[in-house]
């Protein structure tokens, strides 16, 4: 797949660069690491967010990813219901964290999809 064709909309990775950075790398003491791979595999296009931050406990995001805004994490909650208005039931979001380990994002959505979704 080329990734060139792939649109996706304006400024959706650059506010979880900047929660990693914030809330990941900033309070961890030693070596930052961050990276962030987009790739397609079998069809689908995904964008991972990687880091080696303080990583955070299951507690500290609610289960339902509609609470987002209820519960303090706004600017995550405004780039997942943006994705979400632009690929619908074909977004896979996900954010998984440990604890002095870092934290992974990823969206995932069909690249035929990202064809057709304007930029």
């Amino acid at each position: 797949e080329n990734l060139k064709e792939i649109k996706t909309p304006k400024l959706i990775i650059q506010p979880l660069v900047e929660n990693a950075i914030i809330h990941g790398l900033e309070p961890k003491l030693g070596e930052w690491k961050l990276s962030v791979r987009v790739e397609t595999i079998a069809g689908r296009v995904t964008i991972t967010i990687r880091d080696n931050g303080v990583g955070f406990d299951d507690k500290t995001l609610p289960e339902n990813i509609d609470e987002l805004a209820n519960s303090g994490h706004v600017g995550v909650y405004n780039v997942y219901r943006r994705l979400v208005l632009t690929y619908g039931d074909d977004l896979s979001f996900s954010i998984k964290s440990n604890v002095g380990t870092g934290t992974v994002v990823q969206i995932s959505f069909t690249a035929e999809e990202a064809r057709r979704s304007s930029g």
